[in-house]
């Protein structure tokens, strides 16, 4: 906009007095090209008919004001001072790219008054960004909304319920089509975001939920564990075993204990399975591993567990500057070991024996543009050369990226994958 106003007239002649570029999206050649980063895969989402040229995405005016093509830094259109603000700790978008910014302003001939600000917050752009006073703002997400008494293209019915005095969840019910009293498999649900993001109330995971309830025929049960920095890691872990207890306290309440009338009426706790995605999968496998060394209240068992794009890591396939390893630290500061922590690196000798996963049945689902997808098939290979006795499927979906059925449910590729994990519910609960 400061460039487009330094050739175009503004209404009554209104001139611009200063600009701010607060942490600017640019690409710059040379620079955070490379088609695994974040900010390309953000960039290609953008303008998804650029994604087979990456000369044309990286020369794009559009996203580089350094490029050939790019009018020159000269014609800045405010008049009198220029802020370019990035952080130290900007794991998207390199610090080096606006100083190569700052650098082409001053070679050129505009005559404002240029300042480069660099903070020191702990700033993932576009994600999440942490102030030094400890506020912390959230970038990316989906809106939260309300719960609904009836889904119109579902006919899910859907209410916000209190786990504990820490945590809450929402339950969705689908439409029953045989009588008042029937009796349904229970799916309790953890949402994905690197344990730091998102919402099992927001409007992505609401719609997906929807779908999944609908296609499956299953009381779902979405926790809303407490997400990092403000809760220390591992609460997401407690908080999702204590959702899954509450689910097992159902079959025999003690007094005082408050029983939720949908999963009375309707719940069949013989038939319990759990699922996630990103994150909400590594939350499934950690806590298929402790119910296999652990009881649960009223005896239940987890049937199956469904891992969507688990958010596994090793430092043999990710970098330590990695963004997916860069969260990690992030989230679980106090981790010696880094991207081998037993709780992010299933494979490494200190983790529990993959034997001693305490379900009947796993379904792990990968895409083949998702950086992870190697090390979800990896992790597939592991559990069925170890000694556990139960039956592990695989689902590889061309040529989408991570959890893209969330993003948008509606494609023939993600009604597709919903299928298939309704296929699996429906399996495991035989």
């Amino acid at each position: 906009m400061t460039m487009r106003a330094g050739k175009e007239t503004l209404n009554n002649e209104v001139k611009i007095t200063g600009s701010i570029c607060a942490y600017p999206y640019f690409l710059i050649r040379g620079i955070d090209i490379d088609k695994e980063g974040l900010a390309y895969k953000i960039w290609v989402n953008i303008c998804p008919t650029l994604e087979s040229e990456i000369l044309s995405l990286i020369d794009s005016p559009l996203s580089n004001p350094l490029c050939e093509k790019a009018p020159s830094l000269s014609g800045l259109g405010c008049w009198r001072r220029l802020l370019l603000r990035m952080g130290k700790k900007d794991y998207v978008i390199p610090i080096e790219i606006g100083g190569q910014f700052v650098e082409e302003v001053k070679k050129s001939e505009w005559n404002g008054e240029l300042e480069f600000v660099v903070t020191d917050e702990f700033d993932f752009p576009h994600l999440i960004r942490v102030y030094k006073n400890g506020r912390v703002e959230r970038l990316f997400g989906s809106p939260i909304v309300p719960p609904s008494p009836e889904d119109p293209a579902t006919g899910v019915s859907s209410k916000d319920i209190d786990i504990s005095p820490e945590f809450k969840a929402r339950i969705y019910l689908p439409k029953l089509t045989n009588s008042t009293d029937q009796k349904l498999p229970i799916l309790v649900y953890y949402h994905g975001g690197a344990f730091c993001l998102e919402s099992a109330f927001s409007f992505l995971d609401h719609r997906y939920l929807n779908r999944i309830v609908a296609e499956s025929n299953v009381i779902a049960i979405s926790v809303e564990y407490r997400l990092a920095p403000e809760i220390p890691f591992p609460a997401a872990y407690e908080d999702s075993w204590a959702a899954l207890q509450w689910v097992g306290s159902h079959v025999e309440a003690k007094p005082g204990f408050e029983k939720e009338p949908w999963l009375v009426n309707h719940g069949d706790f013989e038939k319990v399975l759990i699922g996630g995605d990103s994150a909400g999968g590594n939350i499934v496998h950690n806590l298929s591993l402790r119910s296999g060394s652990e009881s649960l209240n009223g005896g239940i068992k987890i049937l199956g567990s469904l891992l969507c794009f688990p958010y596994f890591l090793t430092s043999i396939d990710f970098k330590e500057d990695s963004l997916p390893s860069k969260l990690w630290r992030f989230v679980n500061p106090s981790t010696k070991d880094g991207v081998d922590d037993p709780n992010i690196n299933p494979f490494v000798e200190k983790a529990q024996s993959l034997s001693t996963l305490g379900c009947s049945k796993i379904l792990v689902c990968v895409a083949e543009k998702d950086e992870l997808r190697n090390i979800g098939i990896k992790y597939v290979e592991a559990v069925k050369n170890s000694e556990w006795k139960g039956e592990i499927e695989l689902i590889d979906v061309e040529g989408e990226d991570h959890c893209f059925q969330i993003f948008d449910t509606e494609t023939e590729k993600a009604k597709n994958l919903i299928k298939g994990m309704a296929s699996f519910i429906k399996k495991s609960c035989v």
